[in-house]
């Protein structure tokens, strides 16, 4: 979705595979503004997240998109994501 990906600011993407289980997707994003952290989780959203283990999740400019992500691992993700995402500078420093 070109339009939600405008306002891209940053991002760290991991994939965890095992040989019993789907490989595991975890992966943050910032954004320039709100606003398009907004669009962007929209955009997640409608890519699907009907998958076990799959979930998008906003915090200001932040967006973290997990993907097959074993349940246990969901709540330390989760609290991590938040620590990151209220560190982040109200504007990034560049665009």
């Amino acid at each position: 979705d070109a339009a939600a990906a405008a306002g891209w600011s940053g991002d760290r993407l991991a994939i965890y595979s095992r040989a019993d289980a789907p490989s595991a997707i975890v992966w943050w994003t910032t954004w320039y503004t709100e606003r398009e952290a907004q669009e962007a989780e929209a955009a997640a959203q409608r890519a699907g997240t009907e998958a076990e283990g799959s979930l998008v999740l906003r915090s200001g400019r932040a967006l973290m998109i997990l993907r097959q992500v074993p349940t246990s691992a969901t709540a330390e993700l989760t609290a991590r994501f938040t620590e990151f995402a209220r560190a982040l500078p109200a504007t990034p420093p560049h665009r």
